[in-house]
Parts: structure tokens; sequence; C-alpha cells
């Protein structure tokens, strides 16, 4: 929220006088969204002289250095704290986005998915998120195909259906979270395999009536019982299987799992849809 000129100035008097000397930071903050960042920096530095284990503080100081376009200087102060503190989003971010502005397209996809397991649905994550898959994107281009193989850390599909599972879990109770290869025939399943094969079977079933329509390829299957919500994902030769609790609000469950398998199970050919 913006500050009014007489808050502002309250806080700088407060700051000045050693009343408040954690004013720096929502000063900090304001001087920031005003554009005013070399003045919020010199501000930010004397507050830390005086409170140097404050985790805002840091991480102000980083978002300041990163908007100055001193990404190597804010992600070596990222590095200063991050261990007394490993799961902080806000600092996690600066990190992520010094780490893409500085091309370690590597270190920033590890860190991404360590802050889109917290925050899938983050606005501010997803955006770093896309900025991420742009710096790839030109890379690969100018690398070429073989180097930008090497950009993407690869997952076990065990570990895409444990990620897939932690990220919908809080929306409600899950029966059944399943990772299946077309080619190979493997699947990775959390919960009970049941709905898993009836998932399969209920995808296939559906494509053989869309191939008739000559549409692309089907993408989602999504089926509402008394029972049980369940949607099945086509992404290129895998398949996602996800049942929940009929309570699940679905909305919020299809929203997030298409996160997880943008994330994660990214596909490339084009598809169409049915419910």
């Amino acid at each position: 929220m913006a500050l009014s000129a007489n808050e502002l100035a309250k806080l700088q008097a407060d700051l000045r006088s050693g009343r408040n000397p954690l004013a720096y930071i929502p000063i900090c903050n304001e001087l920031r969204r005003c554009k005013r960042n070399a003045e919020a920096l010199e501000i930010c530095q004397q507050g830390l002289s005086r409170d140097p284990s404050s985790l805002a503080g840091r991480i102000i100081l980083a978002r300041l250095l990163g908007d100055l376009g001193r990404y190597q200087q804010a992600l070596s102060e990222v590095k200063k704290v991050e261990a007394s503190a490993p799961d902080s989003k806000g600092l996690l971010i600066e990190k992520a986005r010094c780490q893409v502005k500085l091309n370690l397209l590597a270190e920033a996809e590890e860190t991404l998915t360590n802050l889109e397991f917290h925050n899938p649905v983050d606005p501010e994550v997803q955006k770093i998120r896309t900025q991420f898959r742009n710096v790839r994107l030109a890379s690969s281009q100018t690398a070429g195909p073989k180097a930008a193989r090497t950009l993407t850390v690869t997952l076990s599909m065990d570990e895409v259906t444990s990620l897939i599972k932690r990220q919908l879990t809080p929306l409600g109770k899950l029966k059944t979270v399943a990772l299946l290869d077309l080619d190979s025939g493997r699947s990775a399943i959390e919960g009970d395999a049941v709905f898993a094969d009836a998932g399969e079977s209920l995808y296939q079933e559906a494509a053989m009536a869309c191939d008739e329509l000559d549409q692309g390829l089907l993408r989602h299957v999504i089926v509402e019982i008394k029972g049980a919500l369940m949607i099945v994902a086509r992404r290129d030769r895998k398949l996602v299987v996800v049942c929940s609790d009929p309570t699940v609000n679905f909305g919020k469950l299809q929203h997030r799992l298409q996160l997880c398998l943008d994330q994660h199970v990214p596909a490339t050919e084009p598809a169409t849809e049915v419910g």
C-alpha cells in the first residue's frame, strides 16, 4: 500500500531520531514503488548498518540491487543470509530473479522448483517462471539443441508424481495421483491404483471417439461422479490421472493441476479437450 506524504515524512523523522530503527524498511519500499531506487538503496544500507540481522532488510537490499541491475551483488547478499531462512519466499524470489538475469538456468530451475512447491499459484513466482522460460528458449536457440537439453533438471516419474501430489494436497483429499508413460507402460502411482487404471481406460475410450472428429489429440477428460472428481490429462506420450474427493473445489483443482503440468510435464503436441 502506498504511503501518504505525511506518513512517509513521519517514518523518516522516526528513523532520524532513532525512535524507530526499522522505519527504513517501509521507507525503502515506498521509495522503490516511486522508482527512487538509488535513494532507497542508500537508506537501506544505512538501516542495515544499525540492524544487520534483519531478514526483511536483507531482502529489500537484494531487491533494490536487482532493480538497479546489480544482479551478482544482489545474489551475493541473498547467499549471506539464506542459510538462516532457507524457505523465505521473498529471499527465494530474489534469488531466482538474479539467477535468471545472470543466465544461471540450472540453478534458477532448482530455486523455482522449491518456490513452486510451497507457492504453486503465487503470481510473482509464476512471473519469474515465465521469464525463466523465455531466457531458456533464447539460450536454446543460440546454443543449439544439444546444449538446450542440458538446461532442464530432469525428474523421475516418481518425483514428478510426488511433486504434483504435494502441490494439490492442500486443496483437499486426493484418492490418486498417477503418471503413466504410454510408450514404455511404466507408471508412478500414489494412492489407489484402481483409479489410475480407470482413468487410463476412460482416456483411451474417449480418444478413440474423438479421432472421428479429426480435431487433434485429446488433452483432458474431466469426470464428475457421486464419489469422486477425476481429471485425466495427456502431455505428449504421458498421462496424468488425478482423482479427488468430490468435496474438493474443482475449479481450483483444475487450475493448480494445469500449473503443475506446465512446470513438470510440459506438452509440445496440439490437442483438444472434452469434459
